[in-house]
């Protein structure tokens, strides 16, 4: 099998990510009761699986026009490509492919062999593929041009979780009793092994390069491999599991649990950089990528909702402030980064790895009494002795956070005790005099 050489241009990349929809961040896409699970994407057009109604039904959304669709009842496992959305709809005995073009505004259903499960659907043009149960869980096909169902992968043992990149179906396959990745090329009819070592799973396909789930170092990886090149690489090495990657351009994203929770991480090829997009102390899940969008399920809420992220032309510069992560510590907000000034606000504005650094200033104490200096007073800040006068009545407490007010102390022999307080000022001096007043036993209590 030829395959002409890919280079990603980081340069094309940024024209996909700038061309589709403008500005960048967050987005609640369906924040609904019940779950929202089983979301896929084209370009700007989001579908999903809903049981806002107690039962699954088919809803889509339109990030241009902020419009929402009800799409199908009693419906799973929706997928969209161009104007034309796909699912499953079960009934008694069997589970048929129905379809909808949002252009015409047609309805239709795929003339399908019987199966009770039919689910994972994928779409590419006039593509459909899907999970077909056939005593095991095949790989099956659909042409909506010519109304044909046609075999991809009938093999003994399990086949899952499919995806179609133009002429190029992957898919998970155990027929071999673990789980591998193969490639199967509609144009050619021809299947290829990309991925043997191990459990492989959840394959995503863009262009040249497949990624998926691997465990071979004991714990799930996320890995690829150029059909240009025939190489295989890795993508993630962190010792707990990333799995369930959905690769586009330059870009993959996959589900991370380093932190304890799903968290979402991606990786940019042409920097060779890794950086987390979404962090959050509930779970997130089952990312999937198109142009400059990301969607996902978010369990934020106590319920599975759908979520979008809007990248920005450079995913390692979401604030666009011109400073790439992770060298921009706060990725989020362009007042954050490297040639930042330094602010007095508990945060590390100038990403040097220290907070609020020259966020000080100092005190000078002067301990005097009727004109008298006194030397060796012992000064104390909020609590804890720093040394004594000199012979001046003088000491300075140096490098005085300006953040919060201090209590400054001065004890000495034969005096009362004398507190104030003081705020610093950044960069400059604050002097405090003392007047301290010689104790006597006819100072009432």
């Amino acid at each position: 099998m030829r395959w002409k050489k890919f280079t990603v241009i980081l340069f094309t990349f940024l024209v996909l990510f700038l061309s589709v929809v403008s500005g960048s961040g967050e987005i609640g896409i369906a924040v609904k009761r019940r779950n929202q699970t089983e979301v896929a994407l084209y370009r700007t057009f989001a579908v999903w699986q809903d049981y806002r109604n107690v039962r699954n039904d088919v809803f889509g959304y339109d990030l241009l026009t902020h419009r929402e669709y009800h799409l199908g009842m009693y419906a799973t496992h929706p997928a969209v490509h161009g104007d034309v959305v796909v699912w499953a709809h079960p009934d008694s005995q069997d589970v048929s492919i129905q379809g909808y073009n949002r252009s015409s505004g047609i309805s239709f259903e795929l003339s399908t062999s019987l199966s009770p499960v039919k689910e994972n659907l994928q779409i590419w043009g006039n593509i459909v593929v899907w999970v077909h149960w056939n005593y095991d869980r095949d790989i099956y096909g659909y042409d909506l041009s010519t109304g044909e169902e046609f075999h991809i992968a009938a093999c003994l043992n399990e086949q899952d979780n499919p995806e179609i990149y133009r002429n190029f179906v992957v898919w998970q396959d155990k027929r071999d009793n673990n789980w591998d990745v193969y490639l199967y090329d509609l144009s050619t009819s021809t299947e290829q092994r990309i991925a043997g070592q191990g459990n492989q799973t959840t394959p995503s396909i863009y262009e040249t390069r497949v990624v998926w789930t691997d465990d071979r170092n004991g714990n799930d990886d996320i890995y690829g491999y150029d059909l240009s090149t025939g190489e295989e690489f890795q993508i993630t090495s962190n010792p707990h599991d990333q799995r369930n990657p959905s690769i586009f351009g330059d870009l993959v994203i996959w589900e991370d649990n380093r932190n304890g929770t799903w968290d979402l991480y991606g990786y940019v090829f042409s920097h060779k950089q890794e950086f987390p997009v979404i962090i959050s102390p509930e779970d997130q899940q089952n990312p999937v990528l198109s142009e400059n969008i990301m969607v996902w399920e978010d369990n934020r809420n106590g319920t599975w909702d759908i979520y979008g992220y809007i990248f920005t032309s450079n995913p390692l510069d979401r604030d666009e402030d011109g400073y790439l992560y992770p060298q921009d510590c706060d990725d989020e907000n362009s007042s954050i980064h490297p040639n930042a000034e330094e602010g007095c606000d508990r945060i590390d504005n100038d990403c040097d790895g220290s907070v609020d650094e020259y966020c000080v200033g100092d005190i000078e104490v002067l301990v005097m009494s009727k004109g008298k200096k006194l030397g060796d007073a012992r000064i104390y800040l909020d609590g804890i002795v720093k040394g004594t006068t000199d012979t001046d009545g003088r000491y300075i407490l140096y490098d005085v956070s300006i953040l919060q007010s201090h209590s400054v102390t001065v004890k000495a022999p034969d005096y009362y005790v004398q507190t104030k307080i003081m705020n610093s000022k950044k960069g400059t001096t604050t002097v405090a005099v003392f007047e301290m007043e010689p104790e006597s036993f006819l100072r009432p209590l």
